[in-house]
């Protein structure tokens, strides 16, 4: 009896009809077209937003690493070098110059330009700084001239009375004499690389050495300046007396977005990110 029973049941169960399995299907397949979209959806947020933090870190570091060498500007070298060489070239182009505290020592008699004669420099002057290998500046103070030289040999001679820097391999333009200066300078410049349009970067240069990448995706520098006049100009020279430098740059993210409100460069967002430096190492 029980077992027909559980029989009579088994043959009043129906299966899926075809309308229902196409519907079932259909609900599915929106459900996955939904779920898929929304997945695409924070994936391209996720890397809009990947990019948008990566421009801000390169603007950010690249103002950051501008101001630092700014506030430099002038430290420890003659003010006839001029701390700061600016080019309005739109992008443009800056060039800043400074020592580090005890970085510069005073030249002797009895020195001649050629190679083989090395700098004379009073016994006792501190040379820990100067080592062979070291790219120094040469200033001329009578010539109100400078030149870059290569160290090559630092020693003391106790027969003379003199510490001796040696700069084999290269004659000097004019026969040290007092006055003149050895100074452990930093010449640092600044430019826009435009040669790949789509990639523009940040370049540093050391010393008027090879330039280095050390920003992408920057493509404007602009500089304005305040000098002790309370004038304000768009370059200066190594003449003019700089109180204030007016920083702008701009960046780029690395791959276009084309939900961007603000649209250009391809569709890729943009930063802009300006600030002031006070020049504390001038003298007015």
């Amino acid at each position: 009896m029980i077992v027909g029973k559980c029989m009579s049941r088994i043959h009043n169960q129906h299966g899926l009809t075809l309308v229902e399995l196409i519907i079932a299907l259909g609900l599915g397949a929106l459900v996955s077209v939904a779920a898929f979209e929304f997945y695409a959806s924070q994936h391209n947020h996720m890397l809009v937003q990947e990019n948008i933090s990566d421009m801000q870190q390169s603007v950010r570091a690249s103002v950051d690493e501008i101001i630092h060498n700014l506030r430099n500007a002038g430290a420890n070298i003659p003010r006839a070098i001029g701390p700061i060489v600016s080019i309005d070239a739109n992008p443009d182009t800056l060039e800043v110059r400074f020592a580090s505290f005890g970085g510069s020592i005073d030249i002797g008699e009895h020195t001649q330009k050629a190679q083989a004669n090395p700098i004379h420099v009073a016994t006792g002057t501190n040379l820990s700084a100067y080592q062979a290998g070291d790219l120094v500046y040469f200033w001329h103070e009578s010539q109100k001239q400078g030149e870059w030289f290569t160290v090559t040999k630092v020693s003391t001679n106790n027969g003379s009375g003199w510490e001796e820097v040696y700069h084999q391999g290269q004659d000097l333009l004019f026969d040290p004499v007092p006055g003149d200066k050895v100074i452990r300078m930093q010449q640092v410049r600044y430019f826009i690389d435009n040669s790949d349009t789509t990639h523009p970067r940040l370049m540093r240069s050391d010393n008027g050495g090879v330039p280095q990448i050390f920003a992408d995706n920057i493509y404007d520098l602009q500089l304005q300046y305040m000098l002790s006049s309370r004038d304000t100009v768009q370059a200066v020279g190594p003449s003019d007396t700089v109180y204030v430098a007016h920083i702008t740059v701009d960046a780029l993210t690395e791959d276009s977005d084309f939900e961007a409100t603000r649209v250009g460069h391809e569709g890729r967002r943009r930063r802009s990110l300006s600030t002031q430096v006070v020049l504390r190492n001038n003298r007015f």
